[in-house]
């Protein structure tokens, strides 16, 4: 499994995708947010309970699911500096922040939310 992890960090920081799901991670790697070329982000299915605020780094990020990271409850304020991001993916994520009716909104429009509290 680390060769394999390891590998998805060296094909992450050639092709700018990672796909990081279904690894049981409790915590994002610090060497992803050193990606600084990253698009698409997949940590679908993980055991996440919170994202770094240092996710901010990732600022060519357009793509990112969260899809069924069932313990993520809210995305990190600084997580709005991320002006790229246009796909968000959070099925089956019980996110209280930001709200759900945030959440319903266009991408762009979320990040600006959370970028208000920063």
């Amino acid at each position: 499994a680390i060769l394999s992890y390891a590998g998805k960090l060296r094909d992450g920081k050639l092709i700018g995708k990672l796909d990081l799901g279904e690894l049981g991670l409790r915590a994002l790697p610090e060497a992803v947010l050193e990606l600084n070329s990253l698009t698409n982000l997949r940590l679908d299915n993980n055991r996440l309970k919170s994202l770094p605020d240092d996710i901010s780094k990732l600022d060519r990020l357009e793509i990112m699911s969260l899809s069924g990271c069932s313990r993520l409850t809210a995305l990190p304020i600084k997580m709005g500096r991320i002006t790229s991001l246009t796909k968000l993916y959070f099925d089956n994520v019980p996110l209280v922040t930001p709200p759900s009716v945030v959440l319903q909104w266009d991408v762009p429009d979320v990040m600006d939310y959370l970028l208000r509290f920063d």
